[in-house]
């Protein structure tokens, strides 16, 4: 199983794998940088389309699916709580002081 972590505030997005174990892969420490909020949305965007699942959490539990990142707004696009992918129904949260982890989809659990 294969697990990413990505944070704000020092926004940062690692990846977690049972072989190869942490591995930080990019670490933002200034909010206002964006070559690094934009690296972070292409990171976020390869995730998603490599199929994995991005979820904001909050201590141990899961506070929203994530949709996207926007590097202009420095937000997280989040689905509606059904989960459903619908264009015209999203939320918006700020990325700072955020966490969010990308789990990748393992056959076998």
């Amino acid at each position: 199983m294969s697990v990413a972590t990505v944070a704000s505030v020092s926004s940062q997005l690692d990846a977690l794998s049972t072989f190869r174990g942490h591995k930080p892969i990019i670490r933002i420490e200034d909010p206002s940088d964006e070559a690094a909020r934009k690296k972070l949305a292409e990171h976020v965007t390869g995730m998603l389309k490599e199929g994995l699942d991005i979820f904001l959490v909050s201590g141990e539990e899961v506070t929203g699916r994530v949709k996207g990142y926007d590097p202009e707004k420095h937000q997280w696009v989040l689905y509606e709580k059904s989960g459903r992918p619908r264009k015209s129904a999203e939320t918006r949260v700020p990325a700072e002081g955020t966490k969010a982890a990308a789990v990748a989809r393992t056959a076998g659990g």
